[in-house]
């Protein structure tokens, strides 16, 4: 029969493996971050979408426009996708640990800053 001192011993080590086992490289120590980029891209892509129609009535656009707007949406996002999978190869290259996490707080900030102007177009564009 094991005495405590060496089941203590034995529940150090178990404890040690798993910590082991979980903790991730550091060049892949920016995966979590990429995830929730891409969560914060759906649910912008999500918001979009449905409501640009009601922003170009809002602003007198005529209904080709919309059709336009969407293209020019999903062009933008084709263009985006293709700068920023450079951006992370060439990060990802130069720096393996801290490069691609660097590349994904830009991403984030330019998301943020695209949203913000798209929360602006409202008052921005108004015809009246």
């Amino acid at each position: 029969r094991d005495s405590p001192r060496d089941t203590m011993a034995q529940h150090r080590g178990s404890v040690r493996e798993v910590n082991e086992c979980c903790r991730q490289p550091p060049h892949e120590q920016w995966v979590p971050l990429f995830k929730v980029q891409v969560f914060f891209s759906c649910v912008s892509f999500s918001i979009i979408v449905p409501s640009i129609a009601l922003y170009l009535e809002r602003m007198g656009a005529a209904q080709w426009v919309l059709g336009v707007a969407v293209a020019v949406y999903s062009l933008g996002e084709m263009v985006g996708s293709a700068v920023f999978g450079r951006a992370m190869t060439r990060a990802l290259r130069e720096d393996p640990a801290a490069g691609p996490r660097t590349a994904l707080l830009q991403t984030m900030f330019f998301g943020v800053a695209g949203s913000a102007l798209y929360v602006a177009a409202d008052g921005l564009g108004r015809s009246e």
